[in-house]
């Protein structure tokens, strides 16, 4: 599903693609699923199953599309606050 995202965005001739996985924590717990599918799909995409994008995750909303949010946090990422 991340890939085919990441392709209709270029198909759409947007220039840079970032993708935020949300979740409802910034941090990897097991006890919440989705950020362990977030960590997991951020490790395809440094092992190049994934290509196209920028991906950081788990984020939280907030972090995903403010980047104030995310400096407030102490977040550094080049998703954070820029996903689109």
């Amino acid at each position: 599903i991340v890939q085919n995202a990441i392709d209709l965005a270029h198909a759409l001739l947007m220039p840079a693609v970032r993708v935020a996985i949300l979740s409802a924590t910034e941090t990897v717990n097991a006890k919440v699923p989705s950020t362990l599918d977030a960590a997991v799909l951020c490790k395809m995409a440094d092992r190049g199953q994934i290509t196209g994008a920028q991906l950081d995750g788990p984020l939280a909303m907030d972090n995903a599309i403010d980047a104030e949010a995310a400096r407030i946090k102490g977040i550094v990422s080049p998703v954070a606050g820029r996903a689109n």
